[in-house]
């Protein structure tokens, strides 16, 4: 459990981090995706396993379908999903 917090804590710091480094459409991308993020950890993290494997498919399943009810227009969704996936990706080279 120790290492999927820490994978946690990475992730957010790196949401985070857009306020100081972005522009705002950046900013906003990054805020809504820290948005999903915050609600998908809480219930991943009271899964008897929580990895970051569930993680992913909880994120992509609670993505799918807000993008499903048009919250964001669909470039909007690839920048989030794109940012997902380099969040992910960061997470898994780490040892």
């Amino acid at each position: 459990m120790s290492d999927f917090v820490s994978h946690v804590d990475n992730m957010e710091a790196t949401l985070l981090g857009a306020v100081n480094n972005q522009d705002d459409h950046a900013l906003f991308i990054a805020s809504y995706l820290h948005g999903h993020f915050d609600v998908v950890v809480s219930r991943v993290i009271s899964h008897a396993e929580p990895s970051l494997k569930l993680l992913d498919e909880t994120m992509r399943s609670s993505l799918a379908g807000a993008f499903s009810n048009q919250e964001l227009i669909e470039q909007d969704q690839q920048q989030v999903l794109t940012l997902w996936d380099s969040l992910m990706q960061a997470e898994q080279t780490l040892p």
